[in-house]
């Protein structure tokens, strides 16, 4: 197992390659820091600035004016870019948009019911019955009426088998039907009026900004804004894709669906969206409160509030530092070099971590948009979990596989391997 001066080392020598953003995060270093400041400092805060130094070059480039940082993944992306704008003093307003796969799922009900079914039964972790009507807003009694005309439990898991199956009862089930259509018709309602308040709705483009993997909450927002009368078609900026929005144009920065294979491999979004996102918990939909729309949200996430306190001078720090030795000018130029050093140090951390940096960020919880804080990102495996099953149980498998093994290498060896197989199925969907 690599030490934590052995891995601190590495990334020093990576950042000796890219010479400006080693000078910057050579200049904060501290005595003794943890290995979550040292990532934040060394891997993360680099890597995340050169994404904001991309996207608000091809901001300027493309003649945009709005950008909308989607929650939860886009908190610090937000915050970043936001003090870079004002540093530089770019023509370009940034704004923080409440909005999550979850809550947008009833509004775009009413707008494209093939498309919220798709989304409602594609594959993921654990889902239930329960969980899935409760998106539709269908709980107690109604949603309980709904699984005894389906014939199907509330709270057991669904085989991914299931769920394509699933999609196709639901679209028959009148309860199911009837209730997601008045539910429906309410959320939207609510969700037009926040992004009318928020001034998105006002004829005039504006981009999403997100982490990104699947494209799905563009694909809703989009087809959200064209029912309510939109005449222009969103665009989307993300970190990754592994498949492409429908027929919406997408701008990646560290992969996309065609490019950026080994960058797959040895990645981890679970983590990332942990790493990048806000404490508040997942948005569920909007209410009116005190003359305005309110976004409800879930829990907050006490683990990422905690890391946030440790890492937030951190970014913060990097990014006014970036601000002070940036030309508007040479945004893009400097974004792509810097895509270079996080493609060196990124597959480290997320693919290969060790020991103590799997500790320091296994802890924090994950949530796909069901369930609140419903597990921690990676824990030591139990002896009869000890295989590569176990590892991919988990929503970090090589932090997982870095806790359990003295010696991991095989295991991230072979979670790489099933990554890119993975990515390679999504990107031909």
């Amino acid at each position: 197992m690599v030490s934590p001066e052995e891995r601190k080392e590495a990334y020093r020598q990576a950042l000796l390659d890219s010479p400006r953003a080693g000078e910057l995060a050579g200049s904060m270093a501290l005595e003794g820091e943890d290995p979550a400041r040292a990532a934040a400092r060394l891997v993360l805060a680099p890597a995340v600035g050169g994404f904001l130094q991309w996207l608000l070059g091809l901001a300027l480039e493309k003649g945009w004016r709005r950008l909308c940082f989607l929650a939860r993944d886009g908190a610090l992306l937000y915050r970043g870019a936001s003090l870079l704008v004002r540093q530089l003093g770019l023509p370009l307003e940034c704004q923080y948009l409440a909005v999550s796969r979850r809550g947008l799922w009833l509004p775009l009900w009413s707008w494209d019911r093939g498309l919220a079914l798709e989304l409602l039964c594609r594959k993921g972790r654990g889902k239930t019955l329960g969980e899935m009507l409760s998106w539709a807003g269908l709980a107690g009694e109604e949603g309980e009426a709904v699984a005894h005309s389906l014939g199907l439990p509330l709270g057991e898991a669904l085989a991914p088998g299931q769920l394509k199956e699933l999609g196709r009862s639901l679209g028959r089930c009148s309860l199911f039907l009837q209730g997601a259509d008045r539910q429906g018709a309410r959320a939207g309602e609510a969700f037009a009026a926040y992004l009318a308040q928020e001034g998105l709705l006002d004829g005039s483009p504006w981009v999403a900004v997100d982490s990104g993997w699947m494209g799905s909450t563009q694909e809703s927002l989009g087809k959200i804004l064209q029912g309510l009368g939109q005449g222009w078609t969103l665009e989307g900026c993300y970190w990754g894709l592994y498949r492409s929005p429908n027929k919406m144009p997408a701008h990646c920065w560290y992969f996309s669906p065609q490019t950026g294979w080994r960058e797959k491999a040895w990645f981890a979004n679970s983590l990332m969206e942990a790493l990048l996102g806000a404490a508040h918990g997942t948005v569920l939909g909007y209410r009116q409160g005190a003359g305005r729309v309110l976004p409800v949200c879930g829990p907050e996430d006490g683990t990422r509030k905690d890391l946030f306190r440790k890492t937030e001078p951190v970014y913060q720090g990097y990014f006014r530092l970036l601000g002070e030795h940036s030309r508007r000018e040479e945004l893009l130029h400097w974004g792509r070099e810097d895509l270079a050093l996080a493609r060196r140090t990124l597959p480290l951390l997320m693919g290969r971590p060790t020991r103590e940096e799997a500790a320091a960020f296994g802890g924090l919880n994950y949530s796909d948009g069901g369930q609140a804080d419903r597990e921690a990102m990676a824990r030591p495996l139990p002896p009869e979990g000890r295989n590569l099953g176990g590892c991919l149980a988990g929503a970090w498998p090589q932090g997982a596989a870095a806790l359990t093994w003295e010696d991991p290498g095989r295991r991230f060896d072979a979670i790489a391997l099933y990554q890119l197989l993975r990515a390679a199925k999504a990107a031909g969907r």
